[in-house]
């Protein structure tokens, strides 16, 4: 049902009502934001497992548990983002099915969040088989379009506290181009995957008609030529996600400091 401007859907026997809201108003009431990384985005590379928890502990994490999600909530974050790699967790048919089990653990780990009143974005993450090159583009985006209306059909009745992003820093892995602007072909399928997956989700229907979307560019890069090559799909729904590792001694070098002051210039001058 639309009852002016709200769409009314049900959600397990409950009633979900989401917002038609802009993404700059959405985006206004979000505040810190927390990445759960290295939890459900864990590629095992082994046989695979029907116990969830044996891929959220294999990369060192603990099991995500409820306490952890309120412990972030209670320190001031309103929006975590939460990483999921889906490919081992389909099955060998060419429809890529995704596992009952897999789907009802993410789903556990999204409602800690979301029963706390807190933003969440979910994606697609790790995946090795997403080459964004002509020569694989028929396989990637039979794959992705399959795996995404997957997603978006599970998830489509929740409000506008959940937020789909399309990809993570879809690059060409192992190249001397990896971590730069990429090429024009690259740039220009992941366009075309940015195209598919807004179409995709609105296509399902529910909620998704008014979903926030989340797209990105080659690698995530803030980079001029890949921010300038982002075509944005026909949608007044959209986020563009950019990555920024500053200052890189403090966020992500490993033999880095773990020191920072606002008030030190040498701390806020690469920012």
């Amino acid at each position: 049902m639309n009852w002016g401007g709200i769409i009314i859907t049900a959600v397990n026997n409950c009633i979900a009502a989401i917002r038609d809201i802009s993404s700059m108003a959405l985006v206004k009431e979000m505040k810190a934001g927390w990445n759960l990384g290295n939890s459900l985005d864990v590629n095992r590379y082994l046989p695979k497992s029907n116990n969830p928890s044996e891929y959220e502990t294999y990369w060192g994490n603990p099991v995500v548990k409820k306490e952890i999600i309120d412990n972030i909530k209670n320190a001031g974050f309103n929006i975590i983002r939460i990483p999921i790699s889906w490919g081992e967790h389909t099955d060998e048919s060419d429809e890529f099915l995704i596992d009952e089990v897999w789907f009802n653990r993410v789903k556990e780990v999204i409602d800690y969040a979301i029963d706390n009143n807190t933003y969440v974005i979910i994606n697609i993450h790790h995946e090795e088989w997403l080459v964004p090159l002509n020569a694989d583009y028929e396989f990637v985006s039979d794959k992705f379009s399959k795996i995404w209306n997957q997603i978006a059909e599970f998830f489509k009745n929740y409000d506008e506290h959940l937020l789909f992003q399309s990809m993570n820093e879809p690059r060409l892995k192992g190249t001397d181009i990896e971590w730069t602007d990429g090429s024009q072909e690259a740039r220009d399928i992941i366009n075309k995957l940015n195209a598919m997956f807004v179409s995709i989700v609105r296509s399902t229907g529910g909620n998704n008609k008014l979903r926030h979307l989340i797209i990105t560019g080659y690698c995530s890069s803030i980079h001029e030529n890949v921010l300038r090559n982002i075509l944005l799909p026909e949608d007044d729904k959209l986020i563009v996600s950019t990555h920024v590792y500053k200052p890189y001694e403090f966020s992500l070098k490993s033999d880095g400091t773990d020191i920072w002051n606002n008030d030190t210039p040498a701390d806020i001058d690469e920012i």
